[in-house]
């Protein structure tokens, strides 16, 4: 499925950073990249996420499923928060 090409996508991105920057938290910026992801795909990466990726997380999207479902996994904290900009269809997290 497109899900999971994507996922893999997104493994692939990770890998990269992890090999060129062992040791430095990067930060990883996502434009959409979870469009294609069904509901349990998208909470078990955005808590993978959240537990595990040391660097900055930005995710970019005109859905409202992911600020939704960080709010229902636990993962909201004040490290990790999701922004609507008014009169926009963007979220930040």
């Amino acid at each position: 499925s497109t899900g999971t090409v994507d996922q893999v996508y997104l493994a692939f991105r990770l890998a990269v950073i992890r090999l060129f920057w062992p040791s430095e938290p990067m930060p990883l910026i996502l434009d959409d990249a979870f469009a294609s992801y069904d509901d349990e795909r998208l909470t078990g990466t955005l808590s993978w996420l959240h537990s595990n990726y040391r660097g900055q997380v930005l995710v970019f999207t005109c859905h409202s499923r992911e600020k939704l479902l960080l709010k229902a996994s636990d993962c909201e904290d004040e490290l990790y928060q999701a922004y609507t900009y008014p009169n926009q269809k963007a979220i930040l997290l």
